[in-house]
């Protein structure tokens, strides 16, 4: 009688088939919560105020909403939604997963450890396995132990390294090929959700595995980009929220700002005009609201050259401007209509 065992090369690809199902599992395995019809009349109708009280009353957004939102018209939509966990759509383990590394990446400061460490999530035998351990084993406290499908362990792998992406994919050059292992896959191409390894989180359009086309993205730092895309960066019209509150809404070219565009700073003052590669340039106007005062003029990479402005009284002053204050020496325009020199008006 001869007996045979299976190889260790067998047994490791049975375990990769069983990981590579599950894992496919659990890429199916997508938020399953009732839609309110409330939330999309709300992403169609561009009603923000409406839709923030819907979420304040503890109703849920979903990933339908979210992907609807990223074509509305109205960006602050999609800005309001992107934020939402239970809009992304991702499997529940995966996002499991993503949460730990975050908390290990960006761990909150507390009285004892104000500025605490990060952890190594690359650590696959400490940090990885404890962290799988945690989440995933049984038993509690001590007597708690690591789960035995290796599934778990590889979605960790696969989050610290890509993070986590549900959505399309890219149709296969050669369809009948197949394919070396069940987790191969296409390129990221159409809609999709991504929850990137550093925190960022990325709803919108792709093609190549890139951004392209229409998308929105928030990052852990509190900005928010709604708008269009070309091979990664920022292209066509949008709007950023910055972690300031401050509002850009304009013109991208390549990642910058560049074309018309309107800044909105915190402090109500308003820049409407030209910019070239991420700095005012061109002809502008810019309100200052404290001061009650508007500068027409143009402006020379970031910095205004010369302008009219017009102050609460009525008076209008012409100057050319360097480093933000008058040089030369100018004229009035006052209210009654009369024209005299001048040094220019007192500067902050």
């Amino acid at each position: 009688v001869v007996l045979l065992l299976p190889s260790p090369h067998s047994i490791m690809a049975d375990e990769q088939d069983v990981a590579a199902a599950k894992m496919q599992a659990m890429v199916r395995d997508k938020s399953t919560r009732s839609e309110d019809p409330r939330v999309i009349e709300c992403v169609h109708t561009g009603d923000l105020a409406s839709l923030e009280k819907l979420f304040s009353s503890g109703v849920q957004a979903t990933p339908s909403a979210l992907h609807v939102s990223i074509d509305a018209p109205v960006k602050a939509i999609a800005a309001a939604l992107i934020s939402k966990e239970s809009a992304w759509g991702v499997g529940e383990v995966e996002l499991a997963c993503w949460k730990k590394v975050q908390a290990a990446l960006h761990p909150t400061p507390t009285e004892d450890d104000p500025e605490p460490e990060q952890a190594d999530v690359t650590d696959i035998e400490g940090w990885q396995a404890e962290a799988v351990k945690e989440l995933f084993g049984t038993g509690t406290g001590e007597e708690k132990v690591a789960p035995a499908d290796p599934t778990y362990a590889f979605t960790m792998r696969c989050v610290v390294a890509v993070g986590c992406y549900a959505g399309g994919r890219a149709e296969p050059e050669d369809k009948y090929r197949e394919p070396a292992f069940d987790t191969e896959t296409t390129a990221r191409a159409g809609y999709g959700v991504c929850l990137l390894p550093k925190g960022q989180v990325y709803a919108g359009y792709m093609a190549g595995g890139k951004r392209e086309g229409e998308g929105a993205l928030h990052t852990r730092e509190g900005t928010t980009y709604v708008g269009g895309w070309r091979g990664g960066l920022k292209h066509g019209h949008g709007r950023q929220v910055f972690p300031d509150g401050s509002v850009y809404e304009g013109a991208w070219r390549y990642g910058m700002r560049h074309g018309k565009g309107v800044y909105t700073y915190t402090n109500g003052d308003v820049y409407v005009g030209s910019w070239f590669t991420g700095k005012k340039h061109g002809a502008g106007k810019y309100t200052a609201k404290a001061a009650g005062a508007r500068y027409t003029g143009v402006w020379v990479e970031g910095e205004l050259s010369k302008a009219s402005v017009a102050t609460p009284d009525g008076t209008t002053f012409f100057s050319s401007f360097s480093s933000g204050k008058p040089v030369g020496e100018g004229a009035f325009l006052t209210g009654s209509g009369a024209l005299a020199g001048g040094g220019g008006p007192a500067s902050n």
